[in-house]
């Protein structure tokens, strides 16, 4: 039946499983088994909070790079049993200069002496210098970043 308004998708022509024709609306509200959510927020890798999909930082754990593992330095997308990124070729895993222990590409504070190992850019999230005036990543000013790191 048409209804004024209301388009009517053939779900086949979608490439969606599923018998007869459906309203769009209904197509995607009922996805849920796939993994879609509305909004198409996805859950942290971290804390499992729903957070958009082109999010840098979590807002909720306020950890960088919630979706996916990337390289801390160029941010292409990595396997955490990496020792070195394929993509700019530095090393992913770090020894904290505290105590060494070896610090991954997830975590700037090292978990057994608590101490920062690296900064990440409030924009990006791609790590920099502690004496970097700009992200070589992105561009972003970091002036106030340093300023609210110290206070």
């Amino acid at each position: 039946m048409f209804r004024p308004g209301i388009p009517i998708v053939d779900s086949a022509w979608l490439g969606i499983s599923g018998a007869g024709k459906r309203s769009l609306g209904e197509d995607f509200l009922s996805r849920s088994d796939t993994g879609w959510m509305p909004g198409y927020k996805k859950p942290c890798r971290f804390c499992g909070k729903l957070v958009d999909d082109d999010s840098v930082v979590c807002p909720f754990c306020t950890r960088a790079h919630p979706l996916q593992p990337v390289c801390p330095y160029c941010v292409a997308p990595i396997d955490l049993t990496w020792s070195m990124c394929n993509t700019c070729g530095k090393a992913l895993t770090i020894a904290c200069p505290k105590c060494g222990s070896p610090v991954g590409p997830d975590n700037d504070v090292c978990e057994k002496c608590h101490a920062r190992v690296r900064y990440r850019c409030p924009t990006c999230g791609a790590v920099v210098a502690s004496d970097s005036k700009r992200c070589d990543r992105c561009g972003t000013k970091l002036k106030d970043f340093w300023k609210a790191q110290k206070g």
